[in-house]
């Protein structure tokens, strides 16, 4: 399901660099997946596609300082 989801934010000319999968709880910033998705998105100047907000991160501050570090997030 969340494959069909992701796929519909692309267009013809974008292209899908990488997927990973996070099934911790949004209350924990410091995951693994998460960390290899920032670091990834920061590179490549690429954004990071979030099937539900509330599992990505339950902090304001948290999501605010990765778009004040220029990586894009989609929902």
């Amino acid at each position: 399901m969340h494959k069909r989801r992701i796929e519909g934010f692309l267009s013809e000319t974008d292209e899908l660099i990488a997927q990973f999968c996070d099934i911790q709880s949004g209350r924990n910033d410091s995951r693994v997946e998460l960390q290899k998705a920032l670091i990834l998105a920061k590179r490549e100047g690429a954004k990071i596609i979030i099937a539900r907000l509330d599992r990505f991160s339950s902090g304001v501050s948290f999501i605010a300082n990765i778009l004040e570090q220029g990586i894009g997030l989609l929902r």
